[in-house]
């Protein structure tokens, strides 16, 4: 399997939901398996975010295949 890189759009899943969401990694281009990265996570679809919380968990999944995992830190809304 390769290792995600920017632009990926692996589902973001989190107290048993799935969003669709895009990521950019802070390297600019990808994250290897074995390292600790920060990321930004852009959800498709922005109702989610309300059920988002600081210091919670959540997986980057391929179907039923978890990639990636990691803790939310910031919450920031696009707005228009």
């Amino acid at each position: 399997m390769l290792p995600p890189i920017v632009g990926y759009r692996g589902q973001f899943f989190y107290e048993d939901n799935d969003c669709d969401a895009t990521y950019i990694f802070d390297d600019g281009k990808s994250v290897s398996f074995d390292r600790f990265m920060g990321c930004e996570i852009h959800v498709m679809n922005p109702s989610h975010l309300d059920h988002f919380s600081i210091g919670m968990p959540f997986l980057i999944r391929e179907g039923s295949q978890t990639v990636a995992y990691g803790i939310i830190s910031v919450i920031e809304s696009e707005t228009a």
